[in-house]
């Protein structure tokens, strides 16, 4: 037997959260079991959801940490290469989602 995941979800304009689940409350009274039925989303099991998404990045910022807090960056010989391509790769994620800054495109300059 198949495990199937659906979802059913409803945007309301409030104020708070308890004026939403008021609202909600009564929207709900007045939709039947046949308009929630055809509402209804299968999820595909291989599609991201916020929550993974959100434990990604969580993984991701506790790798660069680590590497920002463990590895010396002198690049040594004993540090494979890539490892500091994954690192490169993770900030990069990492600064697109607005979890790091992004570079320093400006060297500070001398006497100023």
């Amino acid at each position: 037997m198949k495990h199937f995941e659906f979802t059913l979800g409803f945007g309301i304009m409030a104020n708070d959260e308890l004026d939403a689940r008021v609202k909600l409350a009564d929207l709900l009274k007045s939709i039947s079991k046949d308009d929630i039925l055809q509402a209804m989303h299968l999820e595909d099991p291989d599609r991201l959801t916020g929550d993974d998404a959100r434990e990604l990045l969580d993984a991701l910022d506790n790798f660069v940490e680590s590497v920002d807090q463990n590895v010396s960056g002198d690049f040594s010989r004993d540090i494979d290469q890539s490892l500091w391509d994954d690192y490169g790769n993770a900030m990069d994620v990492l600064r697109f989602y607005q979890r790091r800054e992004p570079p320093n495109i400006y060297p500070k300059l001398k006497g100023i």
